[in-house]
This record gives C-alpha cells, sequence and structure tokens, in this order.
C-alpha cells in the first residue's frame, strides 16, 4: 500500500483508517481495516506457522486497543470482524469482540456477536 508511491508503515495506514472513521468514511475505514489486516506483517514470515498466527492475532488486538484508546470503534469492531473470519476458533479474539460489544454495542450487536461465537 503505497501514498503518492511513499510506502508507509502499518501504524500509518491504521491511523488512515482511523481518520476516516471520524470524518464519517466508514467505507474508507472498512477498507484500509481490510487491506491492512496482513500489511506490514511480513516481518513474522520466518515463524513457524502457530507462531506467526498468534503473533498477527496479538497485533491485531493491540490495534482493537488503540483504536479504542483513539475513540475510532468503528474501526475497531471492522478489525475484529476481520479477525473472527480469519480464525474463527479462537476465543481470545470473540472475548474481545464481546467485551467491545458490551461496552459500546448495543444488546442487539452484543447478541448477535455472542450467537456468532457460539456457532
Amino acid at each position: 500500500m503505497t501514498k503518492s508511491n511513499v510506502i508507509l508503515p502499518r501504524d500509518q495506514w491504521l491511523q488512515e483508517a482511523i481518520e476516516a472513521e471520524k470524518a464519517g468514511s466508514q467505507l474508507v475505514a472498512n477498507a484500509l481495516v481490510k487491506e491492512l489486516m496482513f500489511y506490514g506483517l511480513y516481518n513474522l514470515a520466518d515463524l513457524e506457522q502457530v507462531q506467526r498466527d498468534k503473533q498477527t492475532r496479538g497485533i491485531w488486538l493491540e490495534n482493537v486497543q488503540n483504536c479504542l484508546f483513539k475513540g475510532a470503534l468503528k474501526t475497531a469492531k471492522y478489525i475484529l470482524e476481520e479477525a473472527v473470519l480469519k480464525f474463527p476458533t479462537k476465543k481470545k479474539l470473540w472475548k474481545k469482540f464481546i467485551e467491545v460489544e458490551s461496552e459500546f454495542g448495543t444488546l442487539d450487536s452484543k447478541a448477535e456477536v455472542l450467537r456468532r461465537a457460539m456457532e
């Protein structure tokens, strides 16, 4: 992912998604998150698959915390949505998703995430 032929680091792209959300551009924020999920994780390529997956999930959870800290709730939820699609059996991801919905979502959104987690 480049901006004006300049390669931006992962954190900068996450910040771009947060700024898009704050500007009301939810589609842009969501599209950036989808493209960002594995961007910049090439330094994990030397790890064994299990370790790489664990490190990836840890980075994503850190990204979620960063988004929440910056008030970018929807961007945090976009990251969690993509994370549970990639790793649907990982309880830690679902737990965080449920936690976020419990704190910031509606009863319906929390119920929907709980239902999906139980599948």
